[in-house]
């Protein structure tokens, strides 16, 4: 049973990954389960990347905003202890 996220603005995948599983170790998970994630085009072009002709996904790019993310609830990835709450939204790209 996956669990379904809606990706904010400026999230990369690594904030994804913290606000989801609270640890980065589950990227490849994300990835593996998310094959068609993508980023925000808006962030490509700002970062001089052509996304027209380059197709790479970028970890240090935001993924596109509104993109319909895949959580597995049940990973081995996910760090149940708390160190401190996070109560405000994790982005940590910049436009």
């Amino acid at each position: 049973n996956m669990k379904v996220i809606t990706v904010k603005q400026n999230q990369t995948i690594f904030d994804l990954a913290i606000e989801n599983y609270g640890s980065c170790e589950a990227i490849s998970e994300i990835l593996n389960n998310n094959p068609n994630i993508r980023n925000d085009k808006t962030a490509l072009t700002a970062l001089g990347i052509n996304y027209l002709t380059d197709g790479a996904f970028y970890l240090d790019a935001p993924v596109k905003p509104g993109f319909e993310l895949q959580v597995d609830p049940d990973s081995q990835f996910i760090k149940t202890s708390v160190t401190k709450e996070i109560t405000n939204e994790v982005t940590t790209f910049n436009l």
